[in-house]
C-alpha cells in the first residue's frame, strides 16, 4: 500500500520535509512513501487534492484488501533505512541527539529505539488492514499551508491560523 504525504506549495516554489515522531501504542502503524509533487501558480489546493486523492484510496484499499507483501516488503524496507539515516549523525537536526530527545519528550523513554523500529518490522498486512479498518475516511483535516498574505490560495473555508 502507497500512503501519500503531500506537502501542497501552491504558486510558490521552496523546499519541504517530514519527521518521524514515535507513537506510544505498539499496534500503531504507520508507514508509507514519499511522494514529490509539483505543482504550477494556476493549481488550486481542491484541484491538487481532487488530483492526487491525498491518500483516501489508498487507505480505503488498505481497508478493503491491506497492502501486498510487495509492498510490505518495501514499505519495512523503506522504515528500517529511515531509521538508520537518523542515527547517522550525533547533533543538528535530526540526529541520535534529537531522535533520543523525542523518544523522552513524547514517550518518557529515551531507550525507546529498539521497541519503535520492531514496530515496522513486525508490521503484517493483517495489522496494517487492522489499523486502517480503526480510520474514518468521512472525518478528515486538510491542512492549507499558503505563504503569508496570501489567504486566497487557502482552500474555501479555510481558518487562518498563526505560528510563532
Amino acid at each position: 500500500m502507497r500512503l501519500k504525504m503531500a506537502v501542497l506549495l501552491a504558486g510558490i516554489t521552496c523546499g519541504a520535509s517530514a519527521t518521524q515522531y514515535p507513537l506510544d501504542s505498539s499496534d500503531a502503524l504507520m508507514f508509507g512513501d514519499i511522494e514529490t509533487i509539483t505543482t504550477f501558480a494556476e493549481d488550486t489546493l481542491p484541484d491538487l487534492a481532487r488530483r492526487y486523492s491525498l491518500g483516501y484510496e489508498e487507505i480505503q484499499r488498505a481497508m478493503d484488501g491491506g497492502p501486498t507483501d510487495q509492498e510490505m516488503e518495501r514499505g519495512v524496507a523503506q522504515a528500517e533505512a529511515q531509521f538508520v539515516y537518523q542515527l547517522q549523525t550525533v547533533g543538528g537536526f535530526g540526529g541520535k541527539s534529537d531522535q533520543l530527545n523525542a523518544y523522552n519528550m513524547f514517550l518518557g523513554e529515551p531507550g525507546y529505539f529498539a521497541a519503535d523500529l520492531a514496530r515496522y518490522l513486525d508490521a503484517t498486512p493483517d495489522t496494517v488492514k487492522a489499523a486502517a479498518a480503526r480510520l474514518r475516511l468521512d472525518q478528515r483535516v486538510i491542512l492549507s499551508v499558503v505563504p503569508q498574505g496570501r489567504l486566497d490560495l487557502a482552500l474555501p473555508d479555510s481558518l487562518p491560523v498563526s505560528v510563532s
